[in-house]
């Protein structure tokens, strides 16, 4: 004990951050919870703990809180395999596959389970919408289009049939419009 100060027999964990080098799957469906595998480098493991002046791998530090993030979406416990293996599940992200054509976040882990240690690995949820609109939308935005070539096709048609019958162009303005206005003119 030093001077001034007791000894209250608590004791304090320091981790070395992993380094995170994959991540199986990288993607997957946002409607469900995929069991995604994390690894990091042999030396920089999920047991890398700080004790007598250097970093040593102790399995009996392992924290049963080892939790992973998935940006946004939420986190996870992990499940330690080995010294440098983990398997999480994705989170509940409460998105439909309809509501989302795929978001990518970036994948954390925190070794005490509250200090997130930032990566470079990512996850993409996966989901069959077109840029976060569902499908059905362009679906009956496409069908809208279509009607709306199709009538324009039939009135160029039409068009084109009065004109080869000699009735003049089809017109929005009644036939008693056209008389009115001969009858106006002077000939």
């Amino acid at each position: 004990s030093i001077e001034g100060w007791s000894d209250l027999g608590t004791t304090f964990t320091y981790y070395n951050p992993p380094v995170l080098v994959d991540i199986s799957p990288k993607s997957g469906a946002v409607d469900k919870n995929v069991l995604v595998t994390i690894k990091s480098n042999k030396t920089n493991n999920f047991a890398s703990t700080y004790s007598g002046g250097s970093f040593v791998t102790d399995k009996s530090a392992i924290s049963s809180e080892i939790t992973c993030r998935f940006g946004d979406k939420g986190t996870s416990k992990a499940t330690l395999i080995d010294d440098s293996t983990i398997q999480c599940l994705t989170p509940d992200t409460h998105l439909s596959k309809m509501d989302v054509s795929s978001i990518k976040v970036r994948v954390q882990v925190a070794p005490n389970g509250v200090d997130y240690i930032d990566t470079d690995q990512t996850y993409t949820f996966e989901g069959n919408g077109v840029g976060g609109v569902s499908i059905w939308i362009w679906l009956l935005a496409i069908l809208i289009g279509l009607a709306v070539l199709a009538a324009l096709i039939w009135w160029v048609y039409q068009s084109n049939l009065r004109r080869d019958r000699g009735l003049g162009p089809l017109s929005i303005v009644p036939a008693q419009h056209d008389e009115l206005m001969h009858r106006i003119q002077p000939q």
